[in-house]
């Protein structure tokens, strides 16, 4: 096929590997964004896993995707000491996705 002739399957599986080791609490929203976006399973999994260990530090990130957001809540695996730190994360989360005041679509 052209994508072998033009290796981009390898470039692509490169890329992905760079993303994945450059993975951090910092950039995991961010990384989930991307790995959602460019359809990178294995990107989309370790992330999924450092946020389940990290919840409360990772998914008060505004930026944090909605759709990992519900996968996480699905999961019996969050790293947490209580519901209430689901809860204030989950509000803290909320927060950040309001429109500010004054800007809302009219």
């Amino acid at each position: 096929s052209v994508a072998s002739v033009l290796q981009i399957d390898a470039l692509f599986a490169a890329a992905a590997t760079a993303l994945d080791r450059s993975l951090t609490m910092d950039n995991c929203a961010s990384m989930l964004a991307c790995a959602d976006q460019h359809h990178v399973p294995q990107l989309t999994l370790r992330a999924e896993a450092m946020a389940r260990d990290a919840f409360v530090d990772v998914a008060s990130n505004p930026a944090f995707p909605a759709s990992s957001m519900v996968a996480l809540f699905q999961s019996d695996h969050l790293k947490v000491e209580s519901e209430e730190q689901v809860f204030g994360t989950l509000s803290t989360w909320l927060k950040g996705q309001a429109e500010p005041v004054g800007e809302e679509n009219t």
